[in-house]
């Protein structure tokens, strides 16, 4: 499996990001491309062996949180819930590392 990512607005401008599916050699890139974001919590595919991070950071605005996502090196979407309570994912970064998309 890929390292991917879902991030959605916890309140206000604050979104948070779970990078999933971490490999112990990406782990240093990751805290890169988070570099200024708070890391809220961590754990790990038992299974795998592979860490997921949770990140968190207060944005401007809607506009500057889209405009970091949509420039995300690696696959990222949004979490959007609708007025009807039901949870919708919303792609904005379809980077790959390995194929450079």
């Amino acid at each position: 499996m890929k390292m991917y990512a879902c991030g959605w607005k916890k309140y206000d401008n604050v979104y948070a990001v779970q990078v999933n599916d971490i490999k112990k050699g990406d782990k240093a890139e990751i805290k890169k491309v988070f570099k200024d974001w708070n890391e809220s919590s961590v754990g790990w595919n038992a299974k795998s062996g592979n860490e997921l991070i949770i990140f968190c950071k207060q944005f401007e605005n809607q506009k500057e949180w889209l405009s970091w996502a949509k420039k995300c090196p690696i696959k990222l979407s949004e979490i959007k819930v609708k007025s009807t309570g039901k949870q919708e994912y919303v792609q904005l970064s379809c980077k790959d590392k390995k194929r450079g998309k």
